[in-house]
């Protein structure tokens, strides 16, 4: 039987394929397709599915990520909806707060001193580090459950370490910088992702909702999303064809 489930947060297209093979190493199920474009596993079982047990490897594999409870019989499509964007909030954040340390503590591969050259190295430490928390705090929380998962080399676990080795050498702006850039990457990534997700939605949104099938010499129409293998579907002059198959006469 196939089962297609909704998830939401489901954006990275890289943890979709850990999830996917994650469910796959349960070796209970016939077949395991996640789709990150319209958030869905699709799973092909004749057992009950244990929603819990895919929702917890969700989650240790994609932070905000989880798993909608409902079986679905129809491709879903993801409704836009604003909300508050913590990280981004966090992000800006600490980008005000690293130019205000370049200010006042100078950076010296500028040439500049900062407007506070005598300051005490605790107070110099402390403003650099939490300029760091605030700018790395999400690849701090995917690192750490990274390593609770046993994935313990994974992207945000390497950036980490190298970024408190450039803190540990006093290169702090430098160790920053490489949580930013890391980052902007990772939004780019997004961004391009978002695109390509409405893209493929718009194209879904031409597909036909009805077509017309022969039956017993008489032209029946049916949703398309009921055409059978075997089915002749009439395809009118300006129709879009509902699906593939072979022309047969015309």
């Amino acid at each position: 039987m196939k089962k297609i489930i909704k998830t939401k947060g489901l954006t990275c297209g890289v943890c979709s394929l850990k999830i996917e093979d994650k469910i796959k190493k349960l070796k209970i199920y016939e077949s395991v397709k996640v789709d990150p474009i319209l958030e869905t596993i699709t799973i092909e079982s004749e057992q009950e599915i244990n929603y819990a047990q895919l929702n917890k490897i969700i989650k240790s594999v994609e932070r905000g990520a989880s798993l909608v409870e409902e079986e679905i019989h129809s491709q879903p499509k993801p409704q836009k909806t604003w909300k508050f964007n913590i990280h981004l909030f966090l992000l800006i954040i600490g980008l005000i707060w690293l130019v205000i340390n370049l200010v006042l503590f100078g950076y010296e591969e500028f040439g500049y001193q900062g407007l506070l050259l005598q300051s005490p190295l605790y107070l110099i430490i402390i403003s650099w580090v939490g300029a760091f928390i605030l700018l790395s705090y999400k690849i701090i929380l995917n690192a750490i459950r990274g390593l609770i998962n046993r994935d313990f080399f994974n992207e945000n676990t390497l950036m980490l370490l190298a970024s408190i080795g450039g803190l540990i050498l006093g290169e702090y702006f430098e160790a920053i910088m490489v949580m930013v850039l890391f980052q902007l990457g990772e939004g780019l990534t997004d961004l391009v992702v978002v695109k390509s997700k409405k893209n493929v939605l718009d194209i879904l949104d031409l597909r036909p909702k009805l077509a017309t099938i022969i039956k017993n010499d008489e032209a029946l129409v049916i949703e398309a999303k009921n055409i059978q293998i075997g089915d002749i579907v009439l395809v009118k002059v300006g129709d879009v064809i509902p699906c593939d198959g072979t022309i047969i006469e015309g």
